[in-house]
C-alpha cells in the first residue's frame, strides 16, 4: 500500500454500556429504539471532544442537524479480510467492500447518528453501533436531500426484506428481559430482536440448539427460547433460561465469567429448566 498518513482523533465516543462488539447493533437506523428527548440527555452517550483545538467553534450551527456522521476507528481490529460473511442474506462470502463490516484495510467506520444535545465539547447522541473509548476521526451533519438516494440499488440487500420474520413476546419473557437489564444491566431485547429478525434457524450464524417444538439462541451464559412458525413468519419469545446446568452453579465451582451470581439470582426469582 502507499505511504501511511497520520490522523489525531478529535475526541472520543463514551458510553455507559458495558458492551462487546457481538452486542452492537449492525446499523444504528435499525435499532428502532425510541429517541430521547433534550431532558434525558444526561443519559446518552456521547462524544467528548479534545479540549484546546477551537472545537467549540466548530461546533457552531450542528446544534440545527436531528442527525449526524460520525467517522470513527475501529480500534480494536487488528486485521482485516477481503472477503467477509454478511450477517444475513447472503450464504457465501462477499467482498469487503460491498459490505459495513470493521474487518477492513483501514479501519475507518462511519455511522448517522441522532444528536440529542451539544453541551460544551460533549455531543450527546441517541443509540448507537460504536464501542465505548472509539478514537473520533470527523463529524458531518447528515442532509436527507444530499445523503439519501431512496431509488439506489441495493445489491445482494435486494431481498432480505421480504425474509424478515415479526416477534412477540410472552409476559414471562417480558418481566425476565426487564429484570436481567435494570437488575444486571444484561441487555437481551435488541439482541434478541437483532438476532432473530432474519434467518432464525441458521446455525451457521448463531448459537443456536434446535428442538422439535421449540429452539433456543445463545447470548454469553443466557438461553432464549423461542417457538417458529415458517408458515406465517413469526418468532414467540417464550422465555429467558439460564444456560447454567444445577451442578454448574453449585457452591465453590469456577466462576470464569463471574456471572454466576446473578444467575442464582435470577434462578431464585424465576425458576430453572435450563434446555428443557
Amino acid at each position: 500500500m502507499p505511504e501511511c498518513l497520520q490522523f489525531k482523533p478529535i475526541g472520543f465516543f463514551k458510553t455507559r454500556k458495558k458492551v462487546k462488539t457481538y452486542d452492537l447493533p449492525r446499523q444504528p437506523l435499525v435499532m428502532g429504539a425510541p429517541s430521547l428527548s433534550e431532558l434525558d440527555y444526561k443519559k446518552c452517550d456521547y462524544i467528548e471532544l479534545e479540549k484546546d483545538y477551537l472545537f467549540e467553534q466548530a461546533l457552531e450551527k450542528l446544534d440545527g442537524f436531528s442527525r449526524i456522521w460520525v467517522i470513527f476507528l475501529f480500534h480494536e481490529n487488528n486485521h482485516w479480510n477481503p472477503k467477509i460473511r454478511p450477517p444475513r442474506g447472503e450464504k457465501n462470502k462477499i467482498g469487503v467492500f460491498a459490505s459495513r463490516s470493521p474487518y477492513r484495510p483501514n479501519p475507518i467506520g462511519m455511522s448517522c447518528v441522532e444528536l440529542i444535545k451539544i453541551k460544551g465539547l460533549r455531543l450527546y447522541l441517541a443509540d448507537s453501533d460504536i464501542l465505548n473509548n472509539t478514537p473520533i476521526l470527523d463529524i458531518k451533519p447528515y442532509i436527507p436531500f444530499c445523503d439519501s438516494f431512496t431509488d439506489s440499488k441495493i445489491g445482494w440487500l435486494e431481498n432480505i426484506e421480504t425474509t424478515k420474520y415479526n416477534i412477540s413476546f410472552s409476559q414471562e419473557s417480558l418481566d425476565q428481559i426487564s429484570f436481567l437489564k435494570n437488575t444486571f444491566q444484561v441487555e437481551l431485547e435488541f439482541f434478541i430482536t437483532s438476532q432473530l429478525s432474519y434467518e432464525p434457524l441458521n446455525k451457521d450464524k448463531k448459537r443456536l440448539w434446535i428442538h422439535e417444538e421449540h429452539a433456543f439462541l445463545g447470548y454469553k451464559t443466557w438461553l432464549v427460547k423461542f417457538r417458529v412458525n415458517e408458515t406465517s413468519k413469526e418468532i414467540f419469545i417464550l422465555k429467558i433460561n439460564s444456560g447454567y446446568s444445577s451442578k454448574d452453579l453449585a457452591p465453590g465451582t469456577i466462576d470464569k465469567y463471574q456471572d454466576k451470581i446473578s444467575h442464582r439470582i435470577f434462578i431464585e426469582k424465576f425458576g430453572h429448566d435450563n434446555m428443557k
